[in-house]
């Protein structure tokens, strides 16, 4: 005789806001969108971004339809490291928003993408022409290609050596 046993469960909590408690500590929103004119604000016509993961301290999150995610019981007057990233291909949009952040008293901040650049190049090996073996190619896939400001952004080179990819615009 054989047995097969199944069990499944499903669990679904509710909060029931309680509008006359005070929190004790702040809340921090923030609202990812596309930054046309690079006003770090968002302005009238510039599209909210749903899918983008803001990531505030240790906490990590999804914006919702609206572009917004909701930080609760934040510790003012303290810094944090943010970092966000969409989970939906952009087409060489960024976010730009600074590597630390102090929490203030229930505010709101943004968190832009704006176009990026497009860098290409090449990585090319000058040889020695009378070293032995120079005519034999080498191959250069797989160099790793680094663009450092306040973060880095990597790339491999193909077989050639040629390489191309988008970073936020500013100085590297």
């Amino acid at each position: 005789s054989h047995s097969f046993l199944i069990n499944v469960g499903v669990r679904k909590e509710f909060g029931i806001p309680l509008f006359w408690k005070k929190e004790r500590f702040p809340t921090i929103r923030f609202i990812a969108f596309i930054d046309h004119n690079g006003s770090n604000k968002q302005d009238v016509g510039e599209v909210s971004l749903e899918n983008v993961v803001v990531k505030f301290g240790e906490c990590e999150t999804l914006t919702n339809e609206k572009g917004m995610v909701t930080f609760r019981n934040v510790f003012g007057d303290s810094t944090y490291t943010i970092s966000a990233f969409s989970l939906v291909d952009l087409n060489g949009y960024f976010p730009n928003i600074p590597a630390t952040i102090t929490a203030i008293k229930d505010s709101t901040m943004f968190v832009p993408f704006v176009k990026g650049v497009k860098i290409h190049g090449n990585v090319f090996l000058d040889r020695e022409k009378i070293t032995p073996g120079v005519e034999k190619p080498i191959d250069l896939t797989g160099i790793k290609i680094t663009a450092i400001n306040s973060k880095a952004v990597n790339t491999l080179t193909d077989g050639k050596g040629d390489f191309s990819f988008y970073v936020p615009f500013g100085k590297y």
